[in-house]
């Protein structure tokens, strides 16, 4: 129990403890040789479960150390596991010495299964495994050792706990061991590349802002060992947790640390792998630096070239290919969307046709119409993004259909999802094209068709209803009013039938405002009044969530402006007093702006000209 309760104590004080592993060299004679029922157990439930669990990027299961329980899936069966664990460690079922060598084997595995909990308390218990061995040991067993692989294993316990105090824990289990190794040349407890890759991933996920300098410190120390500790050499596992650290937590030399890595790969000779190349993407994707589509594009070519000499371990997946697009996504230019497109159709064709030989999937659409939405040139993009959803469906349907062909249970690649309808909603909306609220509502359509057969996340909501709203307040058809109307009318009867997500809000108010705006007629300015004064009722009633706000009446007073209708000043001032009146009254977000002002002064400016044009005329002999 001692090992435990300094765990806790860690945890609770986080400072550094050292704890006593120092009898690991110490082989006193006694050997106890009575062996409990527990491997027995242990062979037996490995005998009846079946399947894989995903392997670890540090292969620790793979090792020679935990042949015997490879296989082992004791996560299925919780109270097994902990039954295991807690026979093993009592003393009166196991006493001190009693451990043999295919108990330390199956020991091995229920660690890796502790540690697949991910938790503080699954690493306390890998730990208070380990000193079950070492106490053994010091009890005079000589059958028994404890290894480097042992320790990995703990210390990759702390590092996936989810606790920002496991990384210094891993780093406190980590320098005993290397101190025990040189005070007694114990070659079994050896650092080696998989300890430090260990040591290095838990500091990786560590958030304090120490985390980056205590990881490339264990780098430092792996490279050049110390005055008794030869250095060891890291390998393609060590510089993709690296990469990977200076991807996600950003900072101003990122870029320049992970350029030197690989330097250093190519240096000493060691191979790349996917995980190294993928990481150096994300470095460069998550860099802001406006040659990151470029240097994202460049790692992928080194990639296909490498795969083309015969590079066995090098096969760019999607992921790295949507790397390069989502790079284009963040560059808005035609030439972005252009060789976004490029891309993808390089993706969809055989290896034939002059393809990748990989297959597209959700994201790979997305970030092209994403690409394309973004355009500087708002036409254009509009048209590159509309026939890319188009493929997409075509792709989706086709997937589905040869799934249904096939009876698989296997998830599709490619999905539809409403927001990739979304985007290219938005994006013609933006594109003021004639025709855009024709190719709207035919999207919309579609949309709604997919959900009624079955795919209900399709279904048109609110931020949909809206983009088409806003396209009708800039489209230049006659009927956009009235279409606008009817779709906002359109929208209350969905959401009283029990359609989820379709309720109007406040933007889809004043998309309609705006339709009428756009009309300069005393009719509109009449029907932006009455469309005002029916958001305060609704909002009144409870029915709308949010009130109408300065924005709305600025439009609304704007609309009198330009209607050239003789109560325009009238209203103007009306709408002007409403506003300061509920001001008084304390409600948010209504006090009149400099744009309300110039838009009800401008009125007044128009009345009192007129009136001073009339007054003048009566002074003409």
């Amino acid at each position: 129990m001692l090992l435990i309760i300094s765990a806790e104590s860690f945890l609770l004080q986080k400072r550094r403890r050292q704890f006593d592993y120092s009898g690991l060299h110490q082989s006193p004679d006694g050997c106890k040789e009575n062996r409990l029922l527990f491997l027995t157990l242990a062979q037996e439930k490995l005998a009846s479960d079946s399947g894989n669990e995903e392997a670890n990027v540090l292969d620790v299961e793979n090792d020679e150390i935990t042949n015997g329980a490879r296989g082992n899936n004791f996560l299925r069966d919780e109270r097994w596991l902990e039954s295991a664990t807690d026979k093993v460690l009592d003393l009166s079922n196991m006493p001190l010495g009693s451990l043999t060598e295919d108990d330390v084997t199956s020991l091995a595995g229920l660690m890796i299964a502790w540690s697949r909990r991910m938790s503080v308390e699954g690493a306390m218990v890998v730990e208070r495994l380990l000193k079950r061995i070492i106490d053994d040991m010091r009890a005079g067993n000589r059958n028994v050792h404890v290894s480097t692989k042992l320790y990995t294993i703990t210390i990759e316990a702390w590092g996936k706990s989810n606790e920002d105090a496991g990384a210094e824990r891993a780093q406190n289990i980590h320098d005993t061991m290397i101190e025990t190794f040189e005070q007694t040349n114990n070659q079994r407890i050896k650092p080696t590349t998989k300890s430090y890759n260990a040591l290095i991933l838990a500091w990786t996920k560590n958030k304090t802002p120490l985390a980056m300098k205590a990881a490339e410190e264990a780098l430092r120390q792996m490279l050049t060992g110390s005055n008794t500790t030869e250095a060891v050499q890291p390998d393609a596992v060590t510089c993709a947790i690296m990469l990977d650290m200076y991807a996600r937590k950003k900072c101003d030399d990122s870029v320049t640390k992970s350029e030197a890595l690989i330097r250093y790969m190519n240096s000493v000779n060691v191979k790349k792998t996917n995980f190294v190349y993928s990481a150096l993407q994300e470095v460069y994707l998550r860099s802001g630096r406006k040659d990151a589509a470029k240097s994202t594009m460049s790692v992928l070519n080194k990639m296909l070239h490498e795969q083309a000499v015969g590079g066995c371990n090098i096969r760019p997946n999607i992921a790295n290919f949507n790397n390069v697009l989502c790079a284009y996504s963040r560059i808005p230019s035609k030439d972005s969307a252009l060789r976004a497109i490029e891309m993808l159709k390089r993706i969809e064709a055989s290896t034939e046709d002059g393809g990748y030989g990989v297959d597209p999937d959700r994201l790979s659409y997305f970030l092209t119409i994403l690409t394309c939405s973004r355009c500087r040139n708002r036409s254009l993009g509009a048209k590159l993004a509309e026939p890319i959803l188009v493929r997409m469906e075509e792709r989706s349907i086709a997937e589905a259909k040869r799934r249904e062909q096939l009876c698989s249970a296997a998830p599709p690649l490619v999905t539809l999802d409403i927001e990739c309808f979304n985007v290219v909603l938005t994006a013609i909306s933006k594109s003021r094209d004639s025709g855009a609220a024709d190719r709207i509502f035919s999207i919309i359509s579609r949309m709604e068709e997919y959900a009624d057969n079955g795919q209900e996340q399709l279904r048109p909501t609110t931020r949909t209803m809206n983009t088409a709203l806003n396209g009708l307040a800039v489209a230049e058809t006659e009927n956009a009013v009235q279409i606008a109307e009817r779709t906002l009318d359109r929208m209350f009867r969905l959401h009283d039938s029990g359609v989820p997500n379709i309720k109007p809000n406040e933007f889809s108010f004043s998309a309609v405002l705006r339709c009428y705006q756009r009309l300069r007629t005393p009719e509109a300015a009449e029907r932006c009044n009455d469309m005002l004064s029916r958001m305060e009722e609704l909002y009144e009633k409870g029915i709308l969530d949010v009130p109408p706000d300065t924005f709305h009446y600025t439009i609304a007073c704007s609309t009198w402006s330009m209607s050239r209708s003789k109560k325009a000043p009238e209203k103007c001032i009306e709408l002007l007093c409403r506003m300061k009146e509920k001001d008084k009254e304390g409600r948010p977000g209504v006090k009149p702006n400099i744009r309300t002002y110039n838009a009800v002064l401008g009125e007044c400016s128009k009345f009192i000209r007129i009136k001073m044009r009339e007054i003048s005329l009566n002074f003409i002999i």
